[in-house]
């Protein structure tokens, strides 16, 4: 509850009482553990709707994806409308990745695994988080350098414009990893389950292996002694 509680203090607060309310909503509905569907659609009233429910455990590499380009689109929403500061952070950024990609090319080259390691791999990852932001910063910065001084540059629609790029950029930086450095790809296939799975074609009969039972030992039948052969002279 707000302390003054005043007019337009009650007003924010039930607005952030609704989104709080809609962000919990919707975090159970994407990420819902029970009802798992492999389908990528839902269809009401005759019309096909993506299926999102459960979809971040069903596809948590494109939740990664997502959750970056919205940080990097808020990053950029922020940055765009300040003034530019002095900062050391440049120097601290690329040596990072110098030191990253010295490091994978030596585990890469000094190890039996080489580059299917998993040491190869978690540096690899290490180098295109760090590299990528590090670009994409150096670009940012580059261009609030040069429209520093526009009129243009603190607008809603051109805070707007430029947060969306840097978001686009981030997505597909780190979708293209997924896609090129990561088996199957950015989406996963889970195909489809067969629940009534059809039988085997029966094949040809396979001979008793066992031992025949003789005459005398079944029920009902007596055996005929064995009668002389009197045809011979």
């Amino acid at each position: 509850m707000p302390i003054s509680r005043s007019r337009k203090d009650y007003i924010e607060s039930g607005v952030v009482l609704l989104l709080i309310s809609v962000v919990s909503v919707l975090g159970v509905y994407f990420t819902h553990p029970v009802k798992l569907r492999t389908n990528a659609t839902s269809t009401l009233l005759g019309i096909e709707f993506p299926n999102f429910q459960g979809v971040v455990m069903r596809q948590p590499r494109m939740t990664i994806v997502a959750f970056i380009a919205i940080v990097f689109f808020s990053t950029g929403f922020i940055f765009i409308g300040r003034t530019a500061l002095p900062f050391f952070s440049r120097a601290l950024a690329w040596g990072a990745v110098v030191v990253n990609g010295i490091a994978l090319g030596a585990v890469g080259f000094s190890t039996g695994n080489g580059t299917t390691g998993g040491w190869f791999k978690f540096l690899l990852l290490t180098l295109c988080i760090i590299g990528g932001s590090t670009i994409l910063a150096e670009g940012m910065i580059f261009y609030r350098r040069f429209f520093h001084d526009r009129s243009f540059r603190t607008l809603l629609i051109h805070k707007i414009t430029f947060a969306l790029v840097c978001g686009l950029l981030a997505g597909a930086m780190s979708g293209a990893y997924y896609h090129y450095a990561v088996k199957d790809g950015i989406f996963l296939d889970y195909g489809i389950a067969n629940i009534n799975p059809v039988p085997p074609a029966a094949g040809p009969p396979i001979p008793s292996q066992s031992v025949p039972t003789p005459l005398a030992t079944i029920p009902g039948l007596r055996s005929v002694p064995a009668q002389p052969d009197t045809s011979a002279p």
